[in-house]
């Protein structure tokens, strides 16, 4: 397995339903998805844009150009585009430092309690 095919298939992962999710956002039939994987077809390459899209990472990532998901840059661009990240930061400024710390750590604990919860990100025991 190439390791394109093997990157799109960790973005992928193995959450239910992941290949036909991807399927619908590129117009394309689920069975293509499926010869992607016994690797009987390769037109995963002319998508590669849009998986990269798809998935919010980076189409070097997905060659296997670099092991960043995303480039860092981009992905500082769009959290400050963010009005309410913003106004966030703007807020936790005016908490005292020892204070801050153990809010945001807390802040940071349930963003990933919740994102396990609906099944966004793996629980870190498995």
């Amino acid at each position: 397995m190439d390791i394109v095919l093997t990157r799109i298939l960790e973005c992928m992962g193995t959450k239910h339903g992941a290949g036909k999710e991807l399927a619908d956002f590129l117009g394309i039939s689920g069975n293509v998805i499926t010869n992607w994987k016994n690797g009987s077809n390769r037109s995963y390459l002319k998508y590669l844009p849009k998986i990269a899209e798809f998935y919010n990472v980076s189409e070097d990532y997905l060659r296997g150009k670099t092991d960043v998901r995303q480039d860092e840059t981009k992905e500082m661009q769009q959290l400050l585009d963010d009005p309410e990240f913003l106004i966030f930061a703007r807020h936790t400024q005016k908490i005292p430092e020892a204070d801050r710390s153990r809010i945001l750590r807390n802040f940071r604990d349930t963003i990933d309690v919740y994102l396990r919860a609906i099944g966004i990100e793996e629980d870190e025991q498995e």
